[in-house]
């Protein structure tokens, strides 16, 4: 479900910031440089390869990171309670507190990363398009 509203938020954002009509603008620039049914070898396509991974994965871990260490917190927590309060199903109250802190995290995280997909996507045109010009 979290992994699910991410995506919904980054595709939505990247819509709306003109993101598709940016990347087709940068696709097509891609034919002037490499005319079709041609090859062209470049050790930077490697280059730009692991820079766009490693960005990825760098906004992924800062988007999840909180809603991480939250559920790490709240599974401590959990677990005192339990060892004080054997009588309570802990079972059945922790996956809808997990479930509720992760949601509630989960949503200060994206209203905090506002301009983070914005800095992320535009780099990652940016990147294409100087390699390809």
């Amino acid at each position: 479900i979290i992994g699910q509203l991410f995506f919904l938020v980054a595709l939505t954002s990247f819509i709306l910031m003109g993101g598709h009509r940016e990347l087709m603008r940068a696709l097509l620039d891609t034919f002037s440089s490499i005319p079709v049914m041609s090859y062209r070898s470049e050790p930077k396509i490697l280059e730009l390869l692991a820079d766009v991974l490693t960005t990825s994965m760098v906004t992924a871990l800062r988007l999840v990171a909180p809603v991480l260490m939250s559920l790490f917190v709240t599974t401590l927590v959990l677990g005192f309670v339990s060892r004080t309060m054997p009588q309570m199903n802990i079972l059945s109250v922790g996956f809808v507190v997990r479930t509720l802190v992760a949601l509630a995290v989960a949503g200060l995280a994206l209203s905090a990363a506002d301009g983070l997909f914005d800095s992320v996507f535009s780099k990652t045109i940016m990147d294409s398009r100087l390699f390809f010009n």
